[in-house]
């Protein structure tokens, strides 16, 4: 059964008992965006979880893929030989966008981070 939370502005009434951060994160939750831990620990997750495949991540622009592409090489599970980190956006030269459609070696996973503009390609 789905809980369901009254918020209301600097309030909150509820049979729950939530703590303040969570009410405060509830009211503040922007859906639009999404944090970079999640991503990058949902990322995290597949790869470690998960059988063979390719994973494509949207972002919605260049400084968005920048940032995930250092947290994923800063970090030592990503930043093996078993990955292939491709970044893909529209100011990238032709060539360089192309390799997005080869296929990796056997026992690489292909990990692109490319931006909202790839999905009309």
């Amino acid at each position: 059964m789905a809980r369901v939370v009254t918020l209301k502005p600097l309030m909150c009434t509820t049979s729950l008992d939530y703590s303040s951060q969570t009410i405060t994160t509830l009211r503040d939750f922007d859906d639009e965006t999404v944090g970079f831990n999640v991503i990058f620990n949902l990322l995290r997750y597949i790869c470690i979880k998960q059988g063979d495949g390719a994973i494509l991540v949207f972002l919605p622009g260049w400084e968005d893929i920048s940032k995930l592409h250092k947290m994923i090489i800063n970090d030592t599970v990503l930043n093996s030989l078993r990955y292939l980190i491709i970044t893909l956006h529209s100011l990238m030269p032709t060539v360089n966008q192309k390799a997005v459609f080869n296929r990796p070696p056997p026992g690489i996973r292909k990990i692109i981070l490319a931006t909202n503009i790839a999905e009309l390609a």
